[in-house]
């Protein structure tokens, strides 16, 4: 093979490899775009949601028909209702599945599986009632759940492009297994016995 015949062969693998990229990034984009508007949606649902349990709480707590309330001093203010801690199992839930959206298919998968299961031990520990947090936690599930699922996309898109990739190199660049050399007829630089 003629050094003028492995010039077309190199920039069409350069033009694949470029075009690969581009669509990897395009890819990408798509799954930054899905991402926000799962959010957005996800946003409008809880808060819709708070605002309905806040109303039937309301509902449930006030009596049929009350009499009229005479103004309290302003001396005398209700007790403080006992706050609740935010649980730290959830908080460390949201942080690795945000960072588990990012695009590199190991983390992902590592950081959702972390995401995931520290998520579900504060919504355990939340239900039973010993700290907050339930929202942040749920947060942390779903995006531990799209890290895993993103990490686990990006492994089959690479290989099917891997697969692709392979497929398209000619055929006399890939190695055969049908190749034998010889040693007997080489010489390796080292100049002929002479008798």
């Amino acid at each position: 093979m003629k050094n003028n015949d492995l010039s077309p062969v190199v920039f069409s693998i350069f033009k694949m490899i470029f075009s690969v990229w581009i669509l990897m990034f395009k890819i990408l984009l798509v799954w930054v775009i899905l991402i926000l508007v799962a959010g957005l949606i996800f946003t409008i649902w809880y808060i819709r949601h708070q605002k309905l349990i806040a109303a039937n709480n309301l509902s449930k707590n006030m009596p049929p028909q009350q009499p009229p309330v005479q103004s309290v001093p302003p001396s005398v203010q209700p007790a403080p209702q006992g706050e609740t801690k935010t649980s730290g199992f959830a908080i460390t839930s949201l942080v690795l599945g945000i960072i588990a959206i990012f695009p590199n298919p190991f983390s992902s998968i590592i950081l959702g599986i972390l995401a995931l299961i520290f998520g579900l031990i504060a919504k355990s520990k939340i239900n039973k009632g010993s700290v907050g947090g339930k929202g942040i936690s749920i947060a942390g599930i779903i995006l531990g759940i799209i890290g895993i699922v993103m990490g686990i996309f990006m492994i089959v898109t690479f290989l099917i492009f891997l697969r692709t990739f392979m497929q398209s190199v000619p055929k006399n660049f890939r190695i055969q297994p049908s190749m034998t050399y010889s040693t007997s007829t080489m010489n390796y630089g080292v100049p002929a016995a002479t008798n």
